[in-house]
């Protein structure tokens, strides 16, 4: 019988999640631009419109403007993000939402440009 590995990115906070895009994304040479977690009372809360992307990256040479959301293995939009992610794709916007399986896809993503 085969034992089965567990998949590590099933367990991987939102935080550290954003971490590592964040990481991939400096390497690449892209701007980042995201929101900051606050704590008002005790209840978690960002600044700025509800359901907008966690990342906004920038290439500073032309590459992309790409609007990110980032979630657990298990996260769901909310319908603020729908709405927001709706509106950003109508717009032409290079809109994602990522989450730490597709690893591989945001370091293609994120390093594409260097492949041109």
């Amino acid at each position: 019988m085969t034992e089965r590995v567990p998949d590590a990115s099933a367990h991987i906070s939102e935080r550290m999640w954003q971490d590592k895009v964040e990481q991939v994304a400096i390497i690449n040479g892209w701007i980042v631009d995201h929101k900051i977690p606050m704590r008002f009372n005790g209840r978690p809360f960002t600044t700025g419109k509800a359901g907008m992307p966690d990342l906004i990256l920038i290439h500073p040479r032309g590459h992309g403007i790409l609007y990110v959301e980032l979630k657990t293995e298990r996260g769901r939009l909310s319908p603020a993000q729908i709405e927001v992610a709706s509106a950003l794709k109508a717009n032409g916007a290079e809109y994602y939402l990522w989450r730490p399986s597709q690893m591989h896809e945001v370091e293609e993503r994120l390093g594409r440009w260097r492949k041109q």
